[in-house]
């Protein structure tokens, strides 16, 4: 059955729907499992690991296991920004990732119902590798897709928040790894169960409902959409393939967009590759899976509330400012993971310099989660802002073809260097983000309400 599309023509004011927020919560959930299914395998102690499945799960067997999210995100990516530029785009993302990682969990559990011969077999590894893939083939068609849900369902004033529920929600996977491994490591097939379970729900939801937009657009921008997605459709289709070209042709041509995106992909693929590695970082100078973890969820859960308290600050309080918010939130960032540099041995030094405490390394982690979820749903927005009239998921799915690009690399860094090289890297690389982005011209394109006196902003 077709979607109904009543789109409100000159009209000073626009209400959004109750549905809005299931559609929201049914995405937060499955985005949440994504990554928390993608980190499963590197969120318990590796020992474990091996004693559990098998000798084949070797550490450089783990490490690409998870290298299958950002090798995933990297394939997937021009089918994704496709798809999500047609009609019925949105609907058809989503459904796609969340079957993607239902499909994932299903694979990766059957072993588990075999006896410890099977679950230790070569058949076993292939099917966990398998399973794996499906997961983190599932993230770009969801991550890809936050700005143009929040566009399409969110009122003008709900947007920036919105994307920060939707997009930290992958993080807050992370974050509930780092709390709930080791709390299963003695108990690994609840780890997977739970999971399962997890993406089950919001496969289900979706199957029941999920249509493409709200009956009543919710914004100018939203109405601008769902108009020009409703003309496109009528028209001849001459080659898909040459018009996806052309709008990623049309983008590049806009340096502060080309600039934002590969800063923003830069940022979050060494933060979640940064993340991903932190055991192997944190083991080896003394601190244990538990102590490791609190760091992990501190950092996580610090991000997570920043993204939402501050889109609702910048969509009520500084509409059109979000480049001050994101300057920031780098520099925030930069200062934590320096103190946090001096506070850990390096290949500089084999004693730290700064005398430091579990305490403080938590405290540290949870100040860079704090400024780093400043960031995260403004670049999302700016990106957006900056290429209208491209559609959003083209600059959702840049930013996190480019995020997957960086985490595949550095994590293959990581397999190469010592942990006593992690560390400073990635405070180098969050320096000069900070003096790129000075650079960036900030401009809001989207349509914006009748009535709607916000000043223009431009830097």
């Amino acid at each position: 059955m077709e979607d109904p599309l009543v789109v409100p023509s000159k009209r000073n004011e626009y209400k959004g729907e109750w549905s809005r927020f299931y559609i929201l919560i049914m995405f937060a959930i499955v985005n949440c499992n994504q990554c928390l299914a993608w980190f499963t395998f590197s969120s318990v102690d590796p020992d474990k690991i091996r004693d559990y499945f098998g000798a084949n799960l070797s550490d450089s067997a783990i490490k690409w296991l998870l290298n299958w999210g950002p090798i995933m995100g990297v394939v997937c990516f021009p089918y994704q920004t496709h798809v999500l530029s047609k009609p019925k785009g949105l609907s058809r993302c989503i459904v796609i990732g969340t079957m993607l990682v239902l499909l994932g969990n299903v694979v990766r559990s059957i072993p588990l119902l075999c006896n410890e011969s099977f679950r230790k077999s070569d058949a076993a590894f292939g099917m966990y590798h398998l399973g794996q893939a499906a997961i983190a083939a599932g993230g770009p068609f969801i991550m890809g897709s936050v700005s143009r849900l929040s566009c399409v369902w969110f009122l003008q004033n709900e947007r920036t928040i919105a994307t920060a529920i939707a997009q930290t929600a992958n993080g807050l996977g992370t974050t509930l790894g780092f709390l709930i491994g080791p709390l299963f490591a003695d108990d690994l097939n609840s780890l997977f169960w739970i999971s399962l379970v997890a993406a089950v729900i919001p496969a289900v939801a979706f199957v029941l409902y999920c249509p493409e937009r709200p009956r009543y657009a919710p914004s100018s921008a939203a109405e601008a959409d769902a108009n020009s997605l409703l003309t496109s459709s009528q028209q001849e289709d001459v080659s898909a393939v040459s018009a996806w070209i052309e709008s990623v042709r049309r983008s590049a041509k806009h340096p502060s967009y080309v600039t934002l995106v590969l800063s923003a992909g830069v940022l979050a693929g060494a933060n979640s590759a940064w993340q991903g590695v932190l055991q192997d970082t944190l083991t080896p100078v003394g601190y244990t899976d538990s102590q490791v973890g609190y760091m992990g969820f501190a950092n996580g859960l610090t991000g997570n509330l920043a993204a939402i308290l501050g889109g609702y600050i910048v969509d009520r309080v500084f509409v059109k400012r979000m480049k001050a918010g994101i300057i920031v939130g780098v520099f925030g960032i930069f200062v934590t993971s320096m103190i946090f540099l001096v506070s850990v041995p390096c290949f500089l030094y084999d004693v730290a310099p700064m005398p430091t405490s579990l305490a403080t390394l938590i405290m540290m982690m949870a100040l860079n989660g704090l400024f780093y979820g400043i960031t995260s749903p403004l670049f999302y927005e700016l990106s957006a802002e900056l290429i209208y009239p491209q559609k959003e998921g083209l600059s959702a799915g840049t930013l996190v073809f480019v995020l997957n690009a960086v985490t595949m690399v550095v994590i293959g860094i990581d397999a190469i260097l010592s942990y006593r090289y992690i560390n400073f890297i990635y405070g180098i690389i969050i320096g000069l983000l900070f003096l790129v982005l000075l650079t960036v011209k900030e401009e809001y394109r989207r349509p914006r309400n009748k009535g709607d006196s916000a000043e223009d902003g431009s830097v």
